[in-house]
């Protein structure tokens, strides 16, 4: 077998080929795995308009959001080209490292997203509790007591199917849940 290099013709043999990629795995990996978190993360911009459509929807959700499905996608293609040159316990490792990391980051803006919520509810608590002549001020609150929690209801309902598929499309892939510890925090921040 023959190997063309610089218009010559080399015997394989003959061709230095450093030796396996061995000592360079970890740092292969770490670069695949911040890759693919970098690309995943791009769908988790969604999540800020779960709440939004959770309470424009008449009925509580049945189904996770739309773009769940497919925060995953590019792992699911990675793992189908390059997936069988990997070890089990490399895949596994690379796995559960990119849904830990994809779960903090879906946490954190799950937490930002709250903070913003809670702040324009007290705007408009503020605005509708004061009333220069107190018309109304009892009532009007009274009546939207049930819409909110109502809302409220969806949009937690909502929250806690999107992570469940989550959940499941991660384990499909490979990952293993039990030891990450953003995972487990957001799993457990939902199900409040």
């Amino acid at each position: 077998m023959y190997l063309v290099h610089r218009k010559e013709t080399l015997p394989l043999h003959e061709v230095h080929v450093p030796r396996p990629l061995e000592g360079k795995a970890p740092q292969l990996t770490s670069e695949i795995r911040q890759t693919l978190v970098k690309m995943c993360s791009e769908k988790l911009r969604f999540i800020r308009s779960v709440g939004l459509l959770a309470r424009a929807s008449k009925m509580i959700p049945t189904k996770p959001s739309y773009f769940i499905s497919d925060i995953l996608n590019n792992i699911q293609v990675y793992l189908e080209k390059y997936g069988k040159n990997l070890t089990e316990q490399v895949r596994t490792d690379l796995v559960s490292g990119i849904i830990d990391k994809l779960s903090a980051k879906y946490l954190a803006i799950l937490i930002n997203v709250q903070r913003s919520e809670d702040s324009l509810r007290k705007l408009k608590k503020g605005k509708h509790g004061f009333s220069i002549f107190n018309r109304n001020s009892n009532s009007d609150s009274n009546k939207a007591a049930p819409l909110v929690e109502d809302d409220e209801l969806k949009v937690k309902v909502q929250l806690r199917l999107d992570v469940e598929r989550l959940e499941l499309d991660s384990i499909r892939l490979g990952a293993d849940l039990s030891s990450s510890k953003s995972f487990l925090e957001l799993k457990q921040t939902v199900s409040k």
